[in-house]
């Protein structure tokens, strides 16, 4: 700023150069010289700030004077004077700096008067205050803000009067909106909070007492469920209310009794449906709500053996070879006893006990299979035992996994894995050991 004043006056005046020739000399003018552009700088630094603050609106006057006396100063500069420069240079410095130091202290001023014109409802004179403030310090929030709400004053008060007309004749829903919209106008008014807080007490206990009827209503009739929801809104008001907690409990117990008994009907049309799956998940539903409702209990144990037993039918069903097995044919057979008691045998049932017996039968039914070799390999076959050597053989054979061995002095042995299938047609399978050891 200083180089920046230095060129601008040294651009006006050839007389600095006459009596200044050398602005770093060590002469009472050069450091007049150099002094005064320091000042100059300043001044217009603090001109400016002042002209931000609209200086020359609420200090009008000595914002004349000091521009007037900056003029002089340039002038006297101008003219290579610059021990008198300098001076008045002083002298505005210090009337610029008075006048910051009384804009702040009017600013403080009119923020306290425009909070006391608002606490006292005086539109006019809290936003005469505010708008004083705003123009020392446009981005203040506080005036900002306090010039607003001066603004929306009169407005907040006819709308909140409108709610006390509404909240004395009892229409407490159409104060609160008043109350409401006088806040959104001004959400720092007091009064406004104030009654919205006391207004919020008359509705929430009409609200409860309201609530209250519908859930005791709502027993009488015998509709646990309504009285459960109108129980909970009472307690969402008075989360401590006895009342509301012993209604709540008296509700909840007949709600629940009506969703078991609704929850059992639903299982069993689904178990009649063969809607096992179904059935299941909705007694387990009312076995949460009651673990000891006998009719569910005993309704899930029984849809639980009716899965468990298809489970099985099928499981056998698909992989007919095990029943080769002694064991696993009579667990078969256990089975189908098992589902057989389930009277009366539904549909879904009877599809995996046909399709097990299917597959008993039909493992039982023997597959002829065709033996071939040289009639020099001695032949075994696993379950049947030794057959000897053969040319070629028809023999009957069970389904089933088998493992048939030849062996040969000589030779090497050979293993052949083969499994029958019911559904098999006459196979061929060709025995012989060939590879020299």
């Amino acid at each position: 700023p200083a180089a920046e004043a230095a060129s601008s006056a040294d651009a006006t005046t050839a007389a600095a150069t006459e009596s200044c020739p050398d602005i770093n000399a060590a002469t009472p003018e050069c450091s007049a010289r150099r002094e005064a552009l320091d000042i100059w700088a300043k001044v217009e630094e603090a001109n400016d700030r002042l002209t931000a603050k609209s200086a020359h609106v609420w200090a009008s006057a000595a914002m004349s004077d000091a521009r007037q006396g900056f003029e002089q100063a340039k002038q006297a500069f101008g003219a290579g004077r610059f021990i008198e420069s300098r001076t008045q240079l002083r002298q505005v410095m210090k009337a610029m700096t008075d006048i910051e130091a009384e804009g702040e202290r009017l600013f403080e001023t009119s923020l306290a008067d425009g909070a006391a014109a608002l606490a006292d409802e005086k539109a006019a004179e809290a936003l005469a205050a505010y708008e004083r403030a705003v123009l020392i310090h446009p981005d203040s929030v506080e005036a900002t803000t306090g010039q607003a709400r001066a603004s929306a004053l009169p407005k907040v008060l006819d709308v909140y009067n409108a709610g006390r007309e509404a909240a004395s004749a009892g229409r407490l829903d159409e104060a609160m909106a008043s109350f409401r919209a006088a806040r959104d106008l001004d959400p720092a008014n007091e009064k406004v909070l104030a009654a919205i807080t006391d207004l919020q007490l008359k509705v929430a206990d009409r609200d409860f007492r309201a609530a209250m009827s519908r859930g005791l209503a709502a027993i009488e009739k015998g509709d646990g469920e309504r009285a459960v929801q109108a129980f909970d809104q009472a307690l969402a008001i008075r989360p401590t209310s006895a009342e509301a907690r012993d209604g709540r409990a008296r509700a909840a117990t007949l709600a629940a009794q009506a969703t078991v008994g609704s929850l059992i009907a639903s299982a069993e049309s689904a178990v009649s449906a063969g809607k096992w799956e179904e059935a299941a998940a909705a007694y387990d539903r009312a076995l949460a709500i009651d673990a000891t409702a006998e009719t569910a209990l005993s309704g899930k144990r029984r849809v639980v053996e009716l899965i468990e037993i298809e489970t099985e039918l099928i499981a056998l069903a698909a992989k007919p070879e095990r029943l080769a097995s002694a064991a696993v044919s009579q667990h078969a057979r256990d089975i189908l006893a098992r589902a057989s008691r389930m009277t009366p045998v539904q549909s879904r049932l009877q599809t995996g006990i046909e399709g097990l017996q299917s597959a008993l039968a039909a493992m039982q039914k023997s597959v002829e299979v065709r033996l071939v070799s040289d009639g020099r390999t001695t032949i075994s076959i696993q379950r049947l035992g030794q057959v000897g050597t053969l040319q070629e053989r028809v023999i009957a054979m069970t389904p089933g996994r088998y493992v048939i061995t030849g062996t040969r002095k000589g030779f090497r042995d050979i293993r052949l894995e083969v499994e029958i299938r019911p559904d098999s047609a006459v196979s061929t399978v060709s025995v012989i050991c060939n590879e020299p050891i």
